[in-house]
């Protein structure tokens, strides 16, 4: 490839000894303090991002391989080519270039980057005379003297890491010296033994409150286990009976931990004895250790905020999701020093609509703090708030935790934390001794295939791209799936053809999940936000508008409509009973209630035939699959017993299907009035599923985690004194 014509601007000498204001376009690049700004207005990109923009515009008009941007920009550190591939996306979204018509950076293929914009020295700003020292006419003021800025060596950084990992060693926490004085950040890869992974899209990462010591989910195949690990050691132990764990958290002292498996909260403690179990906990979504010995969690549907002493009692609700206002859960609560004050994730429907909010335990007032687009922040011991954006970096904010408020603005830290497209999390967690522990990603691995699985055990990968799928339903014709396709802040409605893969856009506006079809295929179902709460509405598949179905100020979602099209049944929330199941007469507009309990009652489908009911309810302490006849007196039964949520009917209604633990289990419909359902048994291979519907024939359709086709994180990272980079921009 010919090299592009050069031109006057080509011969600006970017190298260190060149002039520090560099213009592009309306942009202007200070290399001194490593600033990008845009028509005088400051740009905050994460510091790898910086370092590429750098990296490229001193050698403009070259081409730069991407292993020469990794060894300069990352410098050594356990890094791969999908951390550059985003950090040049993100480079280019704050330029607004366009990577098929490049202004700026273009892709050379198979061989890297290349700037390709016209570069011009830009005059610094004037400068005031020093106080009393007025300048002489025609006479610039005396320019200030900057100290040259170093880059550390590898050495230092590893040196900087032995030091750091001696105090651990010694049996204390080393607070990091501050950072004008201490040198870089010290970055480190901590593996995971062979043969595990960490789960990505399970809340998997704990640190000790002093920073000495790691806990982490790993799996090993279909097992996953609390593995832990002291920093400063090589030794990694798996803790008995920690079985099926997700969302591990420490004690405040950090001899225990607590974690959620088997649907209960469990406590375990660090010297081998066996867990305890404290409460049910039918959807753990995560828990906070107090010093006061009580611990904050998140649990039911609606998601609300739980305490429960740690020496065992009985659960005290907190705080529930205000409908009205648009909250779906209450979510990753972290209880601050002080035992007064708990944050934690308002969730409404994305990570981009998402807030961090602020419980008061002695008034019971909540606050928000943070918002839009905040999730799962982290308080870190010397001072300061962590959080991750939808982008997955990872920010820091002065914070004073006696008052819960912040108390400067936020600045990037990390830019590839793994961040979970649908529940919020990100793989994030801090401690003392300046030392954070993340899990390296980006929302592509979030991305989800629609596939076909078998009863022998086979399965197929559907036509319809990989796309992050929350729904599916097959409609009554087999021809066409309705799917739900999360899209930044938003989700819409498709249809997806099973024959050659095409999608079709249905809604173009707020957020549309749980698609439901109508008898004849004529319309759709659906829950949506465009008016304030999730009400229900549907549409017609062919021409026409959107029609609203149910008004509420509670939250609802249409379930499934009869064989006979005559009736809907929805689900809707209520504050005292949670989840309750309602039926809609389509002709009338009556509604009236089917299962409205103190118990939560959700997933609610009518069998092919019209005879049943099934649906999910926890009034056993945990979920499991019922059904009732809609013959009246005709009696209820469990068809589960050992767990299962959604469930759904074969298309001949010959069975039930539900799932539980990501795997299909089916149960065969008899006709025998006394016992009319046998006993469950898996439904084809054990897959990680996030959704299933029937097929046209004796298959399951499903959405499935592209994470399970590929391998997943065999490694932690580890950053020691972290705030250093507050300070330096980046600037490993």
């Amino acid at each position: 490839m010919n090299p592009p014509p050069r031109d006057p601007a080509a011969a600006v000498a970017l190298h260190p000894s060149a002039t520090a204001l560099v213009r592009f376009g309306p942009f202007v690049f200070d290399r001194a303090n490593r600033i990008l700004s845009r028509e005088g207005s400051e740009m905050t990109l994460p510091p790898r991002v910086v370092g590429v923009l750098e990296f490229l515009l001193e050698r403009r008009g070259k081409v730069v391989s991407k292993q020469a941007l990794l060894d300069g920009v990352w410098k050594g550190s356990f890094v791969t080519d999908t951390s550059l591939t985003e950090a040049v996306s993100l480079l280019r979204q704050a330029l607004g270039d366009d990577p098929q018509e490049p202004r700026y950076i273009q892709t050379v293929h198979r061989r890297g980057y290349r700037f390709i914009a016209a570069v011009s020295p830009e005059s610094p700003p004037s400068r005031e005379a020093p106080r009393g020292v007025p300048a002489a006419p025609g006479e610039r003021p005396p320019r200030e003297q900057r100290r040259p800025r170093r880059r550390p060596t590898a050495l230092a950084a590893a040196a900087a890491a032995v030091l750091l990992l001696a105090g651990f060693l010694a049996g204390r926490a080393v607070r990091p010296p501050a950072p004008a004085a201490a040198g870089p950040a010290a970055r480190l890869a901590v593996p995971v033994p062979d043969g595990v992974t960490v789960p990505p899209y399970h809340p998997s990462l704990a640190l000790s409150p002093d920073g000495s010591q790691l806990v982490y989910v790993g799996a090993e195949g279909e097992e996953r286990r609390l593995f832990h690990r002291p920093l400063a050691g090589n030794e990694t132990r798996v803790l008995p009976g920690s079985e099926g764990a997700t969302a591990p958290f420490f004690s405040a002292d950090g001899t225990a931990v607590g974690f959620f498996a088997g649907r209960q909260l469990k406590v375990m403690p660090l010297n081998g004895a066996p867990p305890t179990a404290l409460a049910g906990a039918l959807k753990g979504d995560g828990g906070s250790w107090g010093r006061d010995g009580t611990i904050v969690f998140s649990s039911d549907r609606p998601s609300s905020l739980y305490r429960v002493p740690a020496a065992g009692g009985e659960p005290e609700r907190l705080a529930t999701p205000d409908a009205a206002a648009g909250e779906v859960a209450y979510w990753w609560p972290e209880v601050l020093p002080n035992g007064r004050h708990v944050l934690f994730t308002i969730w409404r429907s994305t990570l981009h609509d998402a807030s961090i909010a602020v419980l008061d335990l002695v008034s019971g007032a909540v606050r928000e703090l943070l918002g839009p687009g905040a999730a799962a922040a982290r308080f870190a011991p010397h001072g300061h708030l962590l959080w991750a954006r939808p982008d997955g970096v990872v920010v820091a904010a002065p914070f004073d935790a006696d008052a819960a408020v912040l108390t400067g603005p936020p600045a990037a830290i990390l830019d590839q934390a793994l961040v979970h497209p649908f529940y919020g999390f990100s793989q994030l967690a801090a401690g003392g001794g300046d030392t954070l522990v993340y899990l390296a990603g980006s929302l592509a691995m979030g991305e989800r295939e629609l596939v076909r699985l078998w009863p022998d055990g086979s399965s197929e990968l559907l036509p319809p791209p990989p796309r992050l799928y929350r729904n599916l339903e097959l409609a009554p014709d087999g021809e066409r799936l309705a799917v739900t396709i999360l899209d930044g802040a938003r989700s819409d409605l498709w249809l997806a053809d099973l024959a050659d893969g095409g999608l079709s856009r249905l809604t173009f506006e707020a957020f549309n999940i749980e698609p439901v079809w109508s008898a004849d295929g004529a319309w759709l179902a659906f829950a949506s936000n465009r008016e304030g709460p999730f009400n229900v509405y549907r549409r017609s598949t062919g021409r026409g508008s959107i029609e609203r179905l149910l008004r509420s100020p509670r939250h609802q979602a249409p379930q499934s409509v009869s064989p006979d099209g005559r009736e809907l049944l929805y689900s809707e929330t209520a504050a005292d009973t949670g989840f309750d199941l309602w039926v809609l007469d389509l002709a009338s507009g009556r509604r009236r209630p089917l299962a409205r309990t103190p118990a939560q009652e959700i997933y609610a489908s009518f069998s092919p035939d019209g005879r049943w009911i099934s649906y999910a309810s926890s009034e056993s302490g945990g979920w499991e699959v019922y059904v009732i006849s809609r013959a009246p007196g005709a009696g209820k039964w469990q068809v589960s017993s050992d767990g299962g949520f959604e469930a759904f009917w074969s298309r001949d209604g010959s069975h039930l299907h539900y799932l539980r633990g990501g795997q299909v289990l089916t149960v065969p419909v008899r006709d025998d009035a006394g016992r009319p359902f046998g006993a469950p048994r898996p439904f084809g291979a054990a897959e990680d599923l996030a959704m299933a519907t029937r097929g046209a024939d004796d298959s399951v359709l499903a959405i499935r985690d592209r994470a399970t086709t590929r391998e997943a994180p065999r490694e932690l990272r580890v950053v020691l004194g972290w705030p250093r980079v507050l300070g330096a921009r980046g600037g490993e």
